[in-house]
């Protein structure tokens, strides 16, 4: 039988484990500090015992707890009002810093590898693929494609085309058969 490292052993843990795991280390760490330094901590932990652990108040909880504990932080009749605000603030903070919530920037993300000859290249690709695409299509078709793509009624369609509303129902079902066999591959 192979001897349990610790992470096995903190595999088995409960919620409740933790929890009186916490309220140990509360009860430990509040030697020599104040009553109403005490008091706040006590308050902070029976919020945190309310809350799921995981979820944003149990989070929040759980930094205002370690504010509260922190013998810089000066102790005053606002403590537990200061650290529960503060303890938001540090969330929020962290939240907007993550990479997923960094807004664009574009000089950040601009590939700059790009050389005009290749951007040339590539244009030329995709006229040569929309040739290939819409070589079928009757050119009617074609000028049929920018009302779809608007998402206009086939009435707005055939009178900015002047065509019968009947020829662009065809055209459309045309396109859309057209588009659907760009997706059919064969494996």
């Amino acid at each position: 039988m192979e001897p349990e490292n610790a992470t096995s052993k903190n595999r088995g843990r409960s919620c409740t484990d933790s929890r009186r795991a916490a309220e140990t280390w509360v009860r430990s760490s509040m030697n020599g500090i104040s009553q109403s330094r005490e008091g706040a901590a006590l308050r902070v932990y029976e919020g945190l015992r309310r809350f799921e652990p995981g979820s944003d108040e149990y989070e929040t909880a759980e930094k205002a707890l370690a504010l509260v504990l922190n013998k810089k932080r000066r102790d005053d009749a606002f403590l537990l009002r200061n650290v529960l605000r503060d303890a938001r603030r540090v969330r929020v903070r962290a939240a907007q810093r993550h990479p997923d919530f960094v807004p664009f920037d574009e000089e950040l993300h601009t590939d700059h590898g790009d050389t005009p000859e290749d951007e040339l290249a590539a244009g030329e690709m995709l006229t040569e693929l929309a040739q290939a695409v819409t070589r079928d299509l009757p050119s009617d078709a074609i000028q049929c494609l920018p009302g779809l793509l608007r998402e206009e009624t086939v009435d707005e369609s055939s009178r900015a085309l002047g065509l019968p509303a009947r020829r662009v129902k065809y055209l459309r079902r045309l396109i859309r058969a057209m588009a659907a066999t760009l997706f059919e591959f064969d494996a």
